[in-house]
C-alpha cells in the first residue's frame, strides 16, 4: 500500500486511480441510504465538481493492484475553492485564509469499506493521515479548512489536530454541517505513527510517491473537467446534446453564464479531450436512467 500525490503534472498517469476515487465519492455522497446528496447525482456515477481541476491536488492511498483505498482533495487558498464559494457567508468565529499559500481547502475525503485485500479501512486511513501531514511538511502548509458533517465531527476530533469551528450549525437537506479550520498538533505525526503501529502498519520507511513505479499501468481516459461538463450538461437537461462538441459549443456560446477565465479553461479541456479521442457521440447521456461508461 502506498501514498500517492496526484496533481496537474502526473494526473494522466493516475487516471485510473482518480476514476476510482470519484466513483467512490459518488457512492458515498450520492448513493448512500441515509441523507444522500442527490443534487450531486451523475449519469456517469462520478462525483466531479468545478474544483476537480488543474488547481487541485489529490492525495490517494492505493494498494499493489492499483485499487483505491482512501483519498481526499486539496486546493490551495491561492485559488477559488469549495469552502470559499459555498460557506464563506456562514463564518462567524474567525476568518478564512484567503490568498494564503500555507493553507489548503480539504474536501471530499473518503475511504471505502475494503473487502478482501491486504489492508483494512482503518489501516488505509492511518497511512492517509500520516501522508497528508508529510505532504504538509514538504510544502510548508500549516493547516486546512473544510466543511464537516456533524456525524463525522467525532472522527475529526479524535485526530491529533487543533480544530476551530468557524460557524454555527448549518442546516441543509442532508443534515447539519460546520465550517472548520484545522492545524496539526506539533506531535501529530508521532501520534499517528504509534497508532498505525498498533493497527499493524509500519510507517518507518514511509515515502510520498508521485509515480506508479512497478505497479501495473491500467488504462483509463478519465479527465475530471470533462466529466464535470457532462454532469453539468445532464443537470441542465441538454437533451439535444449528443456530442462533446455540442456540449462545448453550448457552454462557449454568448448566452452561457460563464466567465472568460472559464472559457479559457474549457478550451484547454477540449484540447485534452480531443487528444484522447472523446469527440464522438455520447450514446445515452441524454436518456434518463442510462449508465454511461467513459472507458
Amino acid at each position: 500500500m502506498g501514498f500517492h500525490v496526484i496533481d496537474k503534472e502526473n494526473r494522466r498517469m493516475y487516471a485510473n486511480i482518480l476514476e476510482q476515487y470519484h466513483k467512490a465519492r459518488h457512492r458515498y455522497f450520492v448513493e448512500r441510504p441515509v441523507d444522500p446528496w442527490l443534487y450531486l447525482k451523475s449519469p456517469l456515477n462520478l462525483d466531479v465538481d468545478q474544483y476537480d481541476s488543474h488547481n487541485a491536488c489529490w492525495l490517494n492511498v492505493i494498494d499493489e493492484k492499483q485499487k483505491f483505498l482512501a483519498g481526499g482533495r486539496l486546493t490551495s487558498w491561492k485559488y477559488p475553492n469549495f469552502t470559499a464559494q459555498y460557506y464563506d457567508s456562514y463564518v462567524k468565529y474567525g476568518t478564512l485564509p484567503y490568498n494564503q499559500d500555507d493553507y489548503v481547502d480539504f474536501t471530499r475525503a473518503y475511504a471505502p469499506i475494503v473487502k478482501g485485500g491486504q489492508f483494512n479501512r482503518r489501516q488505509a486511513m492511518m497511512i492517509f493521515w500520516y501522508g497528508l501531514l508529510s505532504y504538509f511538511e514538504e510544502k510548508g502548509i500549516v493547516g486546512y479548512t473544510g466543511v464537516i458533517e456533524q456525524s463525522m465531527y467525532s472522527l475529526q476530533a479524535n485526530l491529533p489536530m487543533k480544530v476551530k469551528i468557524l460557524s454555527d450549525p448549518i442546516s441543509f437537506d442532508e443534515g447539519i454541517c460546520y465550517v472548520m479550520k484545522v492545524t496539526p498538533k506539533p506531535d501529530a505525526k508521532e501520534i499517528i505513527m504509534d497508532t498505525a503501529h498498533r493497527f499493524g502498519v509500519d510507517l518507518k520507511d514511509f515515502k510520498i510517491k508521485r509515480d506508479l513505479e512497478d505497479l501495473p499501468n491500467i488504462k483509463s481516459n478519465f479527465v475530471p473537467e470533462f466529466v464535470h461538463i457532462l454532469n453539468q450538461a445532464s443537470r441542465m437537461n441538454l437533451r439535444d446534446a449528443k456530442t462533446i462538441q455540442q456540449i462545448y459549443d453550448h457552454f462557449m456560446s454568448d448566452n452561457a453564464d460563464i466567465s472568460e477565465a472559464a472559457r479559457h479553461e474549457l478550451d484547454i479541456i477540449m484540447n485534452e479531450v480531443t487528444k484522447i479521442g472523446f469527440v464522438g457521440k455520447l450514446p445515452a447521456l441524454h436518456q434518463d436512467g442510462v449508465q454511461v461508461s467513459i472507458n
